[in-house]
């Protein structure tokens, strides 16, 4: 139980887990960079050409990390992991504390002829399934780019019609809901109420804000902020995606 807190914690200072969506990034073996100075470095990471070309190419890497897991031990399997930047902290999780719910699937999320990759796990509650999608990928001229990925503190779900809702709770910070439409590989901002913790009147406090798709932000009480939450979760959380995911355990 110490080695695995220390790994975990080995990991989490090792990894950035991108959240924001706006801007797709290619899923690059960091391992195979090389560069001599910060400004080639900058390049590299959109154009060195090291990505993988197929979502076929992404589940063998997936699988082969699987594979060094079960044949090494804890360190080799951490130092091999870490080489990748979409083995965020959840993944990680998902390799080591969840491994028989770990799976994935290839899905047209916006009906647009072009299936998207998800990663995520499984469960089941009060006899219904779930999944808890951790990633989200999509394949744009022949390179598999990241739409989203979560952290330990936020939560994705797909709804009809290519709708994604992004909740979040960060502990004296900020928590909330956005609403998004995805759209050929890049998430549009619609709707979203949130709230984060300021420091106004020489005491720190909660305030709300609301902000559309233009950006326009306007401030909440209290009371119009769950009055909204309510809104949009009812306006767009309408119809959850039915999703199954592909176990890498039952791997052919």
């Amino acid at each position: 139980m110490k080695l695995q807190a220390l790994l975990t914690a080995a990991l989490l200072f090792i990894i950035l887990a991108a959240c924001s969506g706006e801007k797709a990034e290619p899923i690059t073996d960091e391992a195979e960079r090389t560069s001599s100075n910060e400004e080639s470095t900058a390049n590299t990471l959109e154009n060195d050409g090291v990505v993988f070309h197929s979502y076929d190419e992404f589940i063998e890497k997936i699988n082969y990390l699987l594979d060094v897991m079960d044949t090494s031990d804890s360190e080799t399997f951490l130092d091999e992991a870490t080489r990748y930047l979409w083995v965020t902290s959840p993944v990680y999780n998902a390799f080591t504390n969840q491994n028989d719910q770990f799976g994935y699937l290839q899905v047209d999320i916006d009906g647009d002829g072009v299936d998207e990759l998800l990663l995520g796990t499984t469960g089941s509650e009060d006899d219904s399934y779930y999944v808890d999608i951790i990633s989200m990928f999509t394949l744009r001229k022949g390179v598999v780019y990241t739409v989203f990925e979560r952290n330990e503190r936020d939560c994705y779900k797909i709804y009809a019609e290519g709708i994604i809702e992004h909740s979040f709770v960060y502990p004296n910070s900020s928590y909330g809901a956005e609403y998004f439409k995805y759209n050929a590989g890049n998430l549009e901002a619609i709707e979203s109420a949130y709230c984060e913790v300021s420091f106004r009147d020489d005491e720190w406090g909660e305030v709300y804000y609301y902000s559309d798709s233009a950006s326009q932000e306007r401030e909440l009480t209290e009371k119009e902020y769950d009055e909204l939450s309510d809104v949009l979760k009812n306006r767009y959380c309408k119809q959850e995606m039915q999703l199954q995911l592909h176990l890498f355990k039952d791997k052919q």
